[in-house]
């Protein structure tokens, strides 16, 4: 009778090893494996004495911007300008604009272009990313 289950008993065994292996490596991916994290806006040029990028950043965000920026997928040698007071929209989501003094081209320097802008904010790992997502839940 011992040996009818067996089989059965080993194949248990054999699932549960392969979960732990599992679990371990997605726990070894979340706590070591690092990526580059950006925030993606708009950007608009505007004209004040000299050209500059106007980025509309949310107030949870404006602590991340830096000058490793992206114009549409092409990397941008920029310095922060400067950064506007506080502005409020209808559901009452408060906003910041971030100028930038940046190397423009003609073509990009014209005034209403729109430019799809990626903000580097260095690299992190999955498990601070989660810890962070859990703190602004919480808040």
């Amino acid at each position: 009778m011992d040996d009818f289950h067996f089989p059965k008993q080993k194949a248990i065994h054999t699932w549960f090893i392969f979960l732990v292996i599992w679990i371990i490596s997605v726990a070894l991916i979340i706590f070591f494996f690092k990526y580059e994290k950006k925030s993606t806006y708009f950007g608009q040029v505007v004209l004040d004495n000299d050209y500059y990028l106007k980025v509309i950043v949310e107030k949870d965000n404006i602590s991340n911007i830096s000058n490793n920026i992206k114009i549409n997928n092409q990397k941008k040698n920029c310095i922060t300008y400067k950064v506007s007071n506080e502005l409020i929209d209808n559901n009452y989501q408060k906003y910041f604009e971030v100028y930038y003094k940046c190397n423009l081209t003609e073509v990009e320097k014209q005034q209403q272009y729109i430019f799809n802008i990626s903000i580097s904010q260095g690299t992190t790992t999955f498990y601070k990313k989660i810890i962070e997502i859990i703190k602004k839940g919480i808040q």
